[in-house]
């Protein structure tokens, strides 16, 4: 395709002048109910509506930064990986920032010869956008916040700054998509300096509980009163009817959930009296990926920590497979069965006290 380039220097100046006049405005505005409205107001009452203001005025502001970011100039064709783009227009796009959200515009190309997305847009690499039309900011804030807390909890915080607040969904993916970037910096942090004598490695396995299509469809439904003559028992059994379970089968999984492997690492230091202090420096490493690549990361850690030099305990439940990967990555460390899990799982096996307690066999 022939290379042209299109010249858009009268519509980005229009935009700039736009967004300087709306944040002048803006600010003339806060000023003048500063001086006028907000003086009668109680101290927490006028921060509460600055605070508002001033989320407002910053989404101008960067309105106002994404014009100026604007090209005067951009080339009539582009390709991407296979395919040919045309320029189309300046259209419109939603931006999703700190402040809130903000439509501002950005120079468009759709697909004309080849294969690829229908329609590309170049100025969000530009500006350093983001998955899901965000900025960086709002995901590192996601982030930070969602290790933190959980989700929920997550969301409530942010929407306490009263800028824009990201899905549960959307946290979801961010935490999924930086948490690959964040144990890259986190394996190449150096070992603690203060550490114990001991090292513990502790493995187990955890179920995030799930439920199938149907059932999550079948609690989305209304609610619909009872008509009138039939018993509470015969719409207990109509709606049994229309749940239309299957019975488990010999075999099946009893749980419905996604499984994680959580592994912890730690040291015990010995004192001078003889007792032991710790845990020291706990870390915790989880994974949706399987047993064989915590371990992985178990491994790197424990090399780090001082494993084949420091006394070692390898602490896991009955899990016939954990204890395989024992063999395989940790075979100087001293294995150890969890006596919790062997007093929940063994039926003539109960204890008796929290803090140690003996076990006693139970009669039949």
């Amino acid at each position: 395709m022939q290379e042209r380039t299109i010249d858009l220097t009268d519509i980005v100046e229009q935009e700039r002048v736009k967004r300087a006049a709306a944040v002048r405005a803006a600010f003339e505005d806060i000023m003048g109910w500063l001086t006028k409205g907000g003086v009668e107001q109680p101290l927490h009452r006028m921060e509460r509506e600055l605070h508002e203001r001033l989320m407002g005025l910053g989404l101008l502001m960067v309105a106002s930064w994404l014009a100026t970011r604007l090209p005067t100039r951009v080339n009539g064709a582009l390709r991407k990986g296979r395919g040919w783009y045309a320029f189309e227009d300046l259209a419109t796009a939603v931006l999703r920032c700190r402040y809130g959200k903000l439509r501002h515009l950005q120079p468009t190309y759709t697909l004309v010869h080849g294969k690829g997305p229908a329609v590309l847009s170049p100025f969000g690499c530009l500006i350093g956008l983001a998955a899901g039309r965000m900025s960086l900011e709002v995901h590192l804030m996601a982030a930070y916040l969602a290790t933190k807390l959980v989700f929920d909890d997550c969301l409530d915080v942010m929407g306490l700054s009263g800028g824009y607040v990201p899905s549960k969904r959307a946290v979801l993916g961010i935490v999924d998509q930086l948490g690959p970037q964040a144990s890259m910096f986190l394996d190449d942090m150096p070992a603690p300096l203060d550490d114990g004598e001991i090292l513990f490695i502790q493995v187990d396995g955890k179920g995030a509980p799930m439920i199938c299509p149907e059932e999550h469809a079948l609690r989305c439904t209304p609610h619909t009163k009872r008509p009138r003559g039939q018993s509470q028992r015969e719409r207990r059994r109509w709606r049994r009817r229309q749940k239309q379970t299957v019975r488990k089968k010999k075999g099946d999984k009893s749980k419905n959930a996604r499984m994680a492997t959580v592994g912890v690492v730690y040291t015990l230091r010995r004192l001078p009296d003889g007792t032991i202090e710790g845990p020291i420096h706990k870390r915790v490493i989880g994974t949706f990926e399987g047993s064989r690549v915590l371990f992985r990361r178990l491994a790197r850690e424990a090399r780090k920590r001082g494993y084949g030099t420091k006394e070692t305990v390898f602490l896991a439940d009955g899990a016939t497979h954990l204890w395989t990967m024992w063999k395989e990555f940790f075979p100087k460390a001293t294995p150890c069965l969890d006596w919790y899990h062997l007093c929940e799982y063994s039926p003539r096996v109960s204890l008796r006290r929290c803090g140690g307690g003996r076990a006693h066999e139970q009669p039949r």
